[in-house]
């Protein structure tokens, strides 16, 4: 900044008016330098745009990763429910569960498809006496209180897992023309590896045979 003196005049001491044009001159640079100083920042602590990038796209990363392993409070319920008819990993596939009434759930994944739960005393007993008398039916596990099998409706079938101790059912409706009943239950890991296979129509066999006999004996006259 060009600073500009005023020619000299003497006082009446005496003294000449430089001084003090000095001194005002030197007034003018401090506070032009302290001012610079002011509205300059700490280099130390200036935060560049690619770190406040960085910063944004970090946290934006936990909180999806949060969100992600955060599972929905419905399925973490089923899972409690219904662990006695299906393994945690099926559970791991469902990405939502609703609740239509208290003892009915339907939960779905894109890789497993949609699955039917039922906490009833009485779906337990009416599935377990389909799969058992049925015979459109098959049962390829039998574990005490714990049933699994199908029913085959024309090119269909419902995947049936049943705890008639608990009154806990699963059940799923497939397409058997691009499926088998037998390796999709084993794909989704609903047999225990425990038990005996039946079917309802080896149960009505056994249950003829040991029916008694009642032999009639007849007189021919001569």
């Amino acid at each position: 900044m060009p600073i500009f003196v005023s020619p000299v005049h003497r006082t009446r001491g005496g003294k000449t008016g430089l001084s003090r044009v000095l001194a005002a001159a030197a007034a003018v640079c401090l506070a032009a330098q302290v001012s610079a100083c002011t509205t300059q920042e700490d280099p130390d602590t200036q935060t560049t745009p690619a770190e406040t990038s960085v910063e944004t796209s970090s946290s934006a990363e936990e909180s999806t990763t949060e969100t992600s392993e955060a599972e929905d409070p419905t399925i973490t319920k089923v899972r409690e429910i219904f662990a006695s008819v299906a393994p945690d990993s099926l559970f791991d596939e469902f990405k939502s569960c609703s609740a239509s009434r208290k003892e009915y759930y339907e939960c779905s994944g894109p890789e497993v498809g949609q699955f039917q739960f039922f906490d009833s005393d009485s779906k337990a007993s009416s599935t377990t006496q389909l799969l058992t008398s049925s015979r459109n039916a098959k049962v390829i596990e039998e574990n005490g209180d714990r049933i699994v099998g199908w029913m085959s409706l024309a090119d269909s079938a419902v995947i049936s897992v049943v705890d008639n101790k608990d009154g806990k059912v699963l059940q799923q409706f497939m397409q058997t023309g691009n499926e088998d009943p037998k390796e999709r239950i084993e794909s989704l890991g609903l047999l225990t590896g425990e038990g005996s296979e039946t079917d309802a129509s080896s149960t009505e066999s056994a249950e003829e045979s040991s029916d008694p006999q009642v032999t009639e004996t007849v007189t021919v006259a001569n």
